[in-house]
């Protein structure tokens, strides 16, 4: 029970921080402890949420592609990824493996799937970052990130530019590691690369995993002009 509870302060805690956002909303729930197969109660709602309100697609799974480190990839239709400063030693990289207990370093939330995107960063350096870059800018994106601990360093950070650049930090799980969702969404945005890196570390560092990476597109000028049209003829119509 104290586990929930301390999710949901967190959950509440993240809700709360978007109040300070101007015309953007965070999404954040976290499960501390769950790994593979467990019930996600608050990183899903907030999924859920986050999916519902901004109608975002996806999710990229990281499902089909070449397991092992690749400094580079596509890892969707007009989705590239880059990770900068990171390491494909344990497992780095696309990774096929779930490895929760009893070393908390990642596993894949994906239904049915088997893999996900593990962050390994170097010791004693200024840490590393994984980027997601669109062809077609989006105004809003989330991802689950797994086994992340707040008693190994460094920060989580996510880094973009939405008309002004950002950087936001992500509430890790605590020392039992397990499964948060993160999102970002701002319709007045046009965001093109958005950058999860760790923060710096020392002689001890975080190993933690990425999947299911959802966002959702900048509608075209024709697309927003049919919908001021529909929602003009709606007017109308109330009006008659």
């Amino acid at each position: 029970m104290k586990k929930l509870t301390d999710c949901s302060r967190s959950l509440a805690v993240g809700l709360l921080a978007a109040i300070s956002l101007q015309g953007a909303t965070i999404y954040y729930g976290a499960d501390n402890g769950a790994g593979p197969g467990d019930d996600r109660p608050l990183s899903d709602a907030a999924r859920s949420a986050f999916v519902s309100a901004t109608g975002a697609t996806g999710p990229i799974t990281f499902e089909g592609l070449a397991v092992g480190f690749n400094a580079n990839f596509t890892a969707a239709p007009g989705v590239d990824v880059t990770m900068t400063n990171l390491l494909s030693s344990f497992c780095g990289g696309v990774c096929a493996i779930n490895e929760h207990s009893p070393d908390p370093l990642g596993f894949n939330v994906t239904a049915s799937g088997s893999q996900h995107l593990r962050v390994v960063p170097a010791y004693d350096s200024a840490g590393g970052a994984v980027t997601f870059t669109f062809a077609v800018p989006v105004y809003a994106f989330g991802f689950y990130l797994t086994d992340t601990q707040d008693n190994f360093p460094g920060p989580i950070l996510v880094a973009f530019n939405d008309g002004e650049s950002q950087s936001l930090s992500i509430t890790k799980n605590d020392y039992s590691g397990g499964a948060l969702f993160w999102g970002y969404s701002n319709p007045g945005a046009a965001i093109t690369s958005f950058s999860i890196t760790t923060g710096a570390t020392s002689d001890k560092r975080d190993l933690w995993g990425i999947d299911d990476v959802y966002y959702a597109q900048v509608p075209e000028p024709r697309t927003m002009l049919l919908l001021g049209a529909g929602l003009a003829y709606l007017a109308w119509r109330r009006r008659r």
